[in-house]
C-alpha cells in the first residue's frame, strides 16, 4: 500500500505520534485524517479555456509575479496553475515547500495590470505527498478505497461551490475523498481549481489541479486522465497526487 512520503530535502518526524508509521525501509508520517465519510459529489460538465492553456497563461503573467511566487513558495514550484479570464488578465497558484500562493489580477490607478499575492504559510517541513494510479473502465462502479458507492450528500456540500462539487465529481472516488477527508463541514473552507484537455493522434488527456483548505490543513491535488484511442472502449487511467500541510 502507498503510504505519505516527506515532500523537502530536509524531512523530520512531524506529525503527532500516534499517526506516524514504521516501515522496513525507514520512518514515513501520516497525516492526521478525521476519515468522517468524505461522500462523493456528482459530476457537472466543466467549461474549458481555448487559449494555449495553463502553458500560455503562465508566460502572460509575467516575470515578476514568476519570481514572487517561486520565493514565497519556498524557491522551488512543486506544482501550478494558471488561467486568463475573459479580459485575458491571468490568474495563478503554485505549491511550494514552504506555502501556497495565489495571484490575483487587478489594475492599478494609473491603469498598469498588476496582481495581489496571496500566500499561505506551511509549518516548517510539513508538507507530504501520496502518488497513486489506478484504471477505470466507464459503466464500471468505482470501487476503489470505499468498496461502495455514496449515495447520501457529501457533508462538505453545503460549504463548497456548486462550481466546485461539480469538478470533484469528476474524480475517482479515492481522489475526492483525499481531498475531503481532513476537514469536518464549517464555513472556513477555501478552494479553487483548474483543469485542461489536451489531445493529439494517440489519444485524450484530462489534467486538473485542485486545493481545499481550512484554518489548520491545507490539501492540493493533482493529476491526469488518459485515454488511449487504441484502448478498450471506456478505459482510462488515473495518476493522481494528493499533498497536505499544516498551516503555520
Amino acid at each position: 500500500m502507498a503510504q505519505w512520503c516527506s515532500v523537502g530535502s530536509n524531512p523530520v518526524e512531524r506529525w503527532p505520534e500516534r499517526n506516524k508509521q514504521t516501515e522496513a525501509v525507514g520512518r514515513t508520517a501520516q497525516p492526521p485524517t478525521h476519515r468522517s465519510n468524505a461522500g462523493l459529489h456528482q459530476a457537472r460538465e466543466l467549461q474549458y479555456q481555448h487559449n494555449g492553456g495553463r502553458e500560455t497563461a503562465w508566460e502572460k503573467l509575467g516575470s515578476n509575479a514568476q519570481r514572487v511566487l517561486r520565493s514565497r513558495v519556498g524557491g522551488e514550484i512543486i506544482e501550478w496553475w494558471a488561467s486568463l479570464n475573459s479580459d485575458g488578465k491571468c490568474h495563478a497558484v503554485a505549491l511550494g515547500t514552504a506555502g501556497l500562493c495565489e495571484a490575483d489580477p487587478l489594475t492599478t490607478r494609473d491603469g498598469k495590470r498588476a496582481h495581489r499575492i496571496k500566500t499561505v504559510p506551511f509549518m516548517p517541513d510539513s508538507l507530504t505527498s501520496l502518488t497513486w494510479r489506478q484504471t477505470v473502465d466507464s459503466g464500471t462502479p468505482d470501487r476503489d478505497s470505499t468498496g461502495s458507492q455514496e449515495t447520501t450528500t457529501p457533508p462538505l456540500a453545503s460549504y463548497l461551490s456548486d462550481e466546485f462539487c461539480g469538478f470533484l465529481g469528476n474524480l475517482p472516488a479515492r481522489a475526492q475523498e483525499m481531498i475531503q477527508e481532513p476537514y469536518t463541514p464549517q464555513r472556513d473552507l477555501v478552494g479553487g481549481y483548474y483543469s485542461q484537455i489536451d489531445s493529439d493522434l494517440s489519444g485524450t488527456a484530462w489534467s486538473f489541479w485542485c486545493y481545499l483548505a481550512d484554518n489548520q490543513i491545507l490539501t492540493f491535488c493533482s493529476g491526469s486522465k488518459v485515454t488511449q484511442r487504441a484502448a478498450s472502449p471506456g478505459r482510462a487511467s488515473w495518476k493522481m497526487t494528493c499533498y497536505r500541510a499544516f498551516l503555520s
